[in-house]
């Protein structure tokens, strides 16, 4: 009756729906947190992957996110207890070709904080610099970065002698077998880089993967800083970088609400269009015909599609349902002609 009567009085205090004493420590509230959290962001459909953890974190948060099925993730804090964390995520599949990049900066005010995502599928790429506008570009290359991201084995040890880096043993990460290496570089030896004049000390660890059936890649790569690591500011920055779900069946998909074109279904997409980008509205692209060509496809195309148009000879204008899109066919020097597509919604 107690607990009921408690219960009771803090949801008429807070106003809130309802309430619950049932964890019965602090670790157990973080677990109940955390799966209330997990369940929240999946009802909308906006599921996660990582926890980010700063190191000043009490040791039970990690864990937490783990035994939750989280990645979690340790960001570095100055003695202050201030952050300033850059996350980097990629995802590529090699066949058929796709990869998605995710780089974020938190900072303490807006100015020191940044978003950029990118997916390619195929010769197809979209950015997002933060602003929720999808740029979307055709590339001509549909090499992957992932590889050229990862610290190898070599940049590891090419400057270093076989004294510097300790074997620490056989170790599993991230589900693969791997051999662990630690290289530890004091003030004097951190003299001799460049930028590093203010930073004690530096430790470095390399997992590299260990199974037959899998090359010798960087499973694990973490660098760690001490010293002032800011003017004025002691602390500890540290560099991490982990390869997850290595040879997992994955998918990457094309940004929600993102187009093909980046136009409606009813204006077309001239046919073998080639140097292609669209951005906040703005569609370029180029075509192998001339003028007097692009012009009568999209004169016919855009009249069949129930626009209709002011008539001007060099820039027209076609409207339909409160929507305006706007044409400029201009002769490239290259031959062929530019495209390109203004678009206007109605509000």
């Amino acid at each position: 009756r107690l607990i009921w009567e408690l219960e009771e009085a803090l949801k008429t205090i807070t106003g809130m729906p309802g309430v619950t004493l049932q964890p019965a420590a602090g670790a157990h509230g973080e677990l109940t947190g955390i799966h209330m959290i997990r369940k929240a962001l999946s009802a909308r459909g906006d599921a996660r992957e990582v926890v980010l953890v700063p190191d000043s974190a009490h040791g039970t948060n990690p864990a937490t996110a783990s035994f939750a099925g989280y990645r979690a993730v340790e960001i570095a804090s100055a003695d202050d207890g201030t952050i300033e964390d850059m996350f980097i995520e990629q995802d590529a599949i090699r066949d058929p070709f796709a990869q998605r990049m995710v780089m974020r900066s938190e900072g303490e005010g807006e100015d020191e904080s940044f978003s950029i995502e990118t997916v390619q599928i195929g010769d197809t790429q979209w950015m997002n610099f933060g602003d929720g506008d999808w740029m979307q570009t055709q590339m001509d290359e549909t090499e992957s970065l992932f590889d050229d991201e990862l610290f190898s084995v070599d940049e590891f040890t090419a400057s270093t002698e076989d004294q510097d880096y300790e074997y620490l043993g056989k170790e599993k990460v991230n589900g693969v077998r791997t051999r662990h290496y630690r290289m530890t570089l004091d003030a004097l030896e951190m003299a001799i880089l460049p930028g590093t004049s203010d930073i004690e000390e530096v430790v470095a660890d390399i997992w590299v993967a260990d199974e037959s059936d899998l090359p010798e890649f960087t499973v694990r790569f973490t660098m760690e800083f001490k010293g002032e690591i800011d003017e004025g500011v002691q602390g500890t920055m540290t560099f991490t970088q982990d390869v997850y779900d290595i040879n997992e069946k994955f998918t990457i998909e094309p940004p929600e609400g993102a187009s093909e074109t980046g136009l409606p279904d009813d204006v077309p997409m001239y046919p073998d269009a080639t140097e292609f980008t669209s951005f906040a509205g703005f569609v370029n692209f180029h075509v192998a015909d001339d003028v007097d060509t692009v012009t009568a496809f999209y004169d016919a195309e855009l009249q069949s599609a129930g626009w209709t148009t002011d008539g001007d000879e060099f820039f027209p204008t076609w409207e339909k349902d409160g929507r305006t899109v706007q044409l400029m066919i201009t002769a490239s020097d290259d031959g062929g002609c530019d495209v390109m597509i203004m678009l206007e919604e109605s509000e």
